[in-house]
């Protein structure tokens, strides 16, 4: 799988977070005779021209947050 690079479109992100969660969903892990889901929350934070890295973090960092509050195996772009 590509890595994201910088400059790459948000719908480029989001087909590989998909690509990504799907490959979770049918993987378990599996630990002392139980077996668990995996799941993920990400925020994405497209940069703008006038970004600084903090206020690039703080949309990310809300995303996320907004993701983990709409429930498991979710993705938000801030």
């Amino acid at each position: 799988m590509k890595g994201i690079r910088p400059r790459t479109p948000v719908d480029n992100t989001v087909s590989l977070l998909s690509s990504l969660y799907a490959r979770l969903a049918r993987t378990p892990f599996r630990y002392d005779n139980a077996t668990r889901p995996y799941s993920a929350s990400s925020g994405l934070a497209p940069a703008a021209a006038d970004d600084s890295l903090e206020t690039l973090k703080k949309r990310a960092d809300e995303a996320l947050y907004e993701a983990k509050r709409q429930g498991r195996g979710r993705w938000v772009v801030g």
